[in-house]
Formats: C-alpha cells, structure tokens, sequence
C-alpha cells in the first residue's frame, strides 16, 4: 500500500499554494473526478450548483487564505472554481435531498495521568461516499511562514483548512460536527471558523495563548472544536447562532468527544443515539475502553474496534488517528487502504530544511 503523502510547504501563502497544487495535481484531479462522478453523473447536481454552494465557503475566507487557493490552482493547472469545489467538498453534502448529512467524528484523550507522560489523542474521521474513496489520497502538509509556528494540517486534497491541525509546540486541534446539538443553519456572515482555527494554531504557542483566542471566535457552523496539550486537554462548543461555550475536561480522567454538547448549560438536545449519529453509544464505549488504555499501541487498538464490538469505529470511518503529544508522533490509518498504522514523525516534518513529498520519500 502507498504511503500518506507528506509536504512542507515554505514561502508567501500564494507561494505554498502553488507548490502545493504542482505537487498534487494528480490528487487533485482524481479527487475531482470522484466528486463529478458522484454529484454530477449520479446524482445529477449541475457543476454551477456545486460551484455556488463552494463558493459561498471560499467567500468566507480571508484575503491571505483565498491567495493559497488561488496558488493551486495556478500550480495545479485546475481552474479556480475547480479548486473551490475541492476546497468545500464536505459542504456538498447537504445538496442532495433526504440524505442525511452524517459526518460522525469522535475523539478521545488519555490524559497523562494515565499515561505516566503526555497525552495521547485518538480520532475518527467519518463521513459518507465519496468522501471515503478521496480518503486514499489523505495528505499531510507543513507550512513553514514566515513569522509563524510551523503548522500542519492533515486533509483530503484541496482542503485547505483545519479537519486536524499539529503545531510544532505539540498543539492538537480538531472538530467534530455540531449540529445535532448546535443546529444545523450556516451562518453566511461569519468568517469560516474552519480557515480560523488553521490560522489560530499557526499563531498559538501555548495552549493558554490558544485558549485566549478562540474564546474570542465565532462560527460559521456548529462545531465541537477539541484542543490537546502535552498536559492537558479543552473543548470549545461553537453553534452557529448562539454563540460558544467551553468544557473542561478533568484532568484525570479519559475525555471522549462526538457530536453533542457536553456542556449542560445549553439549551439543545437530549442526546441520545437516533439523533447524534449513535453518538451516545460511540462515546460510551470509548469511555469503556478507555479504561486499560495507557500508551499508544492501546489507544490503536480501541480505536480499531467496531461499534458493534465496543468501539467507535463503523463503516462511515473512513480514516483514524493516533497522536502522541510527548514525542510529537503521529499515526495516520486510512479505513480501506491501510492494513496497519503508518507512523510519521512530525519533529523530522517541522524542521525547517527540507522539502519532500512522496516520491523521495
């Protein structure tokens, strides 16, 4: 099986971009093709329609964001309107009709209490066709700015965004969708949260500095945004509409996140698993699981158990992570491509002297 293909990305955000899209051009292209086939050939959605819905997500992102975009599609050979529909590929979902919008993730931290060092962060990454075939082509890429923390974000191609981010102060951001919790209305206004938190990471060099600033963003859309430290773990609830509100997990005890608020002062849902995408039973699980769960190689091995054994995992996943706070380790499993986890180390990607990518590897 191939490697995840890995970049580091130095320069102008026009100038990562660029290299960027030469260095996926192939990815990019077949991605497209799998979400043309599905959207247009089979479900007959007119490439206008997807434009436009992409293009209301590309428009909430800032100026600095729009010119990385612009770069690949300049390096890649794409159009632009090409790579926003790849950029907003998971908005696309909710054009077709009586389909339900089931993006699942789950997320666990074993807090160093547990084990004896740093914490270790697991997550599933869930989600319908056809975003399970573009899951191949899962990509790690560093940005290396200028005045900036050297950053990486792990994503299908084109996403240029933040689904799972790792700074190199050993910073873990991720979301999970919140919409059972936090309803589901976009809020067109807002600068998109998902470009925000990239950003935010590339500019945070302590969990309290990150802290301090996404209590002071807005959303977009309804998220559970989960940040890990090597000492600790936070999560921030962001609806919408109504505003956000944090939870603070014990620092002793195993954290599991999936798609419904665990802050009892909101006013939403009661979960249960008809309405958060078998949340309830996901995150209990985990929790059981959890509980002789001490290094990394456990944490791999929970997160391979399926709903139905116990676990987390189902058929929507359709690629996991294990991160290792302490020594900076990231273990990427791609759900129908991987028989076993592939270690990348992310010291030896954040040092600034390299560029590589697949083909050196």
């Amino acid at each position: 099986m191939s490697k995840v293909k890995r970049i580091i990305l130095k320069g102008t955000k026009y100038e990562m971009g660029f290299k960027y899209g030469v260095t996926l051009e192939t990815e990019l292209r077949l991605s497209l093709d799998i979400l043309k086939e599905f959207f247009v050939n089979k479900y007959q959605i007119q490439i206008d329609t997807l434009l436009s819905k992409t293009d209301a997500f590309y428009r909430r992102y800032p100026s600095a964001y729009q010119d990385f975009i612009k770069g690949i599609a300049d390096g890649s050979t794409l159009t632009l309107d090409e790579v926003k529909i790849l950029n907003g590929m998971e908005t696309l979902n909710s054009l077709i009709v009586n389909r339900s919008e089931v993006s699942a993730c789950a997320f666990i931290s074993i807090p160093p209490f547990k084990t004896k060092s740093s914490t270790i962060i697991g997550r599933n990454y869930d989600f319908h066709e056809p975003f399970s075939k573009i899951a191949k082509y899962l990509t790690v890429t560093v940005l290396h700015e200028e005045n900036m923390i050297p950053t990486a974000f792990i994503a299908m191609p084109g996403q240029i965004y933040c689904p799972s981010c790792i700074n190199q102060k050993s910073l873990f951001v991720e979301f999970n969708n919140g919409s059972p919790s936090g309803g589901k209305a976009v809020n067109q206004n807002s600068e998109s949260l998902l470009i925000k938190l990239l950003n935010t990471l590339q500019n945070s060099g302590s969990l309290s500095e990150l802290d301090t600033k996404l209590k002071k963003l807005d959303s977009d859309y309804s998220l559970i945004v989960n940040v890990a430290s090597k000492e600790r773990v936070q999560s921030y609830e962001y609806s919408s509409y109504s505003g956000m509100k944090t939870f603070t997990p014990d620092e002793d005890s195993v954290y599991v996140s999936t798609n419904f608020y665990l802050n009892e002062t909101w006013e939403s849902i009661t979960p249960s698993d008809e309405n958060t995408w078998l949340g309830v039973s996901r995150r209990d699980n985990l929790l059981n699981l959890a509980q002789n769960v001490i290094s990394v190689s456990d944490v791999m091995n929970m997160m391979d158990k399926k709903i139905s054994d116990g676990g987390g995992m189902w058929n929507l996943t359709i690629y996991q992570m294990v991160y290792d706070t302490g020594a900076n380790d990231l273990y990427l499993k791609r759900t129908l491509e991987d028989e076993k986890w592939e270690h990348i180390s992310m010291n030896d990607m954040f040092l600034d002297v390299v560029f590589y990518h697949q083909e050196e590897l």
